[in-house]
């Protein structure tokens, strides 16, 4: 192999964690305060953004739950779709995939459930008054509880 395709090959690769001479001292420390505040940010904005799309859906809807785990069904493979267009190694990729795979079932499924036990149905009522118009009179009775217009 020529250097210029070790060159090449050598932009794809990760760094190893412990460096070519072996020495331990000089692995790098991971800053667990950074990583799990980072991780935690992340959630709280994808939740939220979930859940106020979510929201609109539930107001402005026939069917949300269905729009919604088309969205986010849509989404989630979009996304693990995209490391396999990336310059990764195959082992690599796969493992992204099945992550982004578990993350984005884990959104939909959790949210979809949270949305189904948050709706309220109101029970409709047929017995509510009829609205007179202003040309016709209405008429009151002491046996009916509502008033009934008279044509």
């Amino acid at each position: 192999m020529g250097s210029h395709e070790e060159d090449e090959k050598a932009h794809f690769m990760t760094v190893p964690i412990n460096p070519q001479n072996g020495d331990p001292r000089l692995r790098p420390k991971v800053d667990a305060g950074q990583l799990w505040a980072g991780g935690v940010a992340t959630a709280i904005v994808a939740a939220l953004l979930a859940t106020a799309l979510l929201y609109l859906l539930l107001v402005s809807t026939p069917r949300p739950l269905t729009f919604f785990s088309w969205i986010v069904g849509l989404a989630t493979v979009v996304v693990v779709l995209f490391p396999f267009s990336t310059g990764a190694p195959l082992s690599e990729k796969v493992a992204t995939a099945a992550v982004f795979l578990v993350i984005g079932f884990a959104i939909g499924s959790l949210l979809s459930g949270v949305a189904a036990r948050s709706i309220r149905r109101r029970p409709v009522r047929s017995d509510y008054p009829a609205v007179p118009r202003d040309d016709r009179q209405v008429t009151e009775s002491a046996t009916e509880p509502y008033p009934r217009r008279r044509y």
